[in-house]
């Protein structure tokens, strides 16, 4: 496929990366830039346990520029990309990053297709709860996901007319 940038958005532990990559490796023309592929550049500096400070995020997003700003001046326009993310909707942050990668789409004439994943509570709970995501600073706490939940968080939704949402609970 041609110049498509696909947009994974859910909650952590809904299996973004995984989907992602599996669809990287059947199809070599797109170039998986996972979120923590910037992240994991500074999360080894902080403790992921404690709430993570405005400042850090601040860092984190002057990397995600530099990353975006490379991808338009170097990256071949006819390949595509696959991005991830866990963005929520009433976070003016969350919709500024969705904002820019819609934005790249754009610049680059691509195909932009966002996808919403979804699954059940209590599949969110087991999947976060997996050891191999503290290895890449992720999320490992079920209590997240409550909160999440009690604090009514909902992922970004985007309204693009290429918007696909789909329930993973069952993969």
């Amino acid at each position: 496929m041609d110049n498509v940038i696909i947009y994974f958005l859910g909650f952590p532990g809904v299996g973004k990366y995984t989907i992602a990559k599996k669809v990287s490796d059947l199809n070599k023309d797109f170039l998986l830039i996972d979120n923590h592929k910037t992240n994991n550049l500074l999360f080894p500096l902080i403790n992921l346990d404690q709430p993570i400070p405005d400042e850090f995020w601040d860092i984190v997003i002057k990397i995600r520029e530099n990353v975006f700003e490379a991808i338009e001046k170097f990256y071949d326009p006819k390949k595509s990309l696959i991005f991830t993310n866990a963005l929520y909707e009433n976070d003016t942050i969350d919709r500024s990053v969705y904002n820019r990668i819609e934005t790249l789409a754009k610049q680059r004439k691509s195909l932009f297709i966002p996808i919403r994943l979804n699954c059940t509570t209590e599949e969110l709970k087991k999947r976060i709860g997996n050891p191999d995501r503290k290895e890449l600073y992720k999320i490992t706490s079920s209590a997240y996901i409550d909160n999440l939940i009690i604090g009514n968080k909902k992922v970004i939704i985007t309204n693009h007319p290429n918007e696909i949402n789909v329930d993973v609970t069952n993969l």
